[in-house]
């Protein structure tokens, strides 16, 4: 997860498109706006100490979850099709594809 400050500021709500900024600002797509959370967001893009910072992480986390603001309704998946006779043949990760590991598939007779 990427916890850049450019990132995590994309859920301020300056970066709200809406009409009073022609629509210009891009980020809050969901347009969901929340003083409590901008604090929090202000408070973590200015936090030098890593200790700070990640309390300002947790409140974001807390309020997010605890008030449902994001929720995320589909999961991607990629079907792959393999032949029974390939082993050693893991799982696809967030970093990596298919393939990631294919020095060490075998083929069965």
């Amino acid at each position: 997860m990427d916890l850049s400050v450019r990132n995590v500021r994309r859920c301020h709500s300056e970066s709200t498109p809406l009409p009073e900024n022609c629509f210009a600002s891009t980020g809050n797509s969901s347009r969901y706006r929340n003083a409590e959370l901008d604090s929090y967001i202000n408070a973590y893009s200015t936090t030098i100490p890593f200790d700070g910072r990640m309390v300002a992480l947790g409140n974001m986390v807390h309020l997010m979850t605890d008030q449902l603001s994001v929720m995320g309704l589909l999961n991607t998946t990629r079907p792959t099709v393999l032949s029974k006779r390939l082993q050693n043949v893991t799982g696809l990760s967030s970093r990596s594809t298919e393939v990631w590991n294919v020095e060490s598939w075998d083929v069965s007779s």
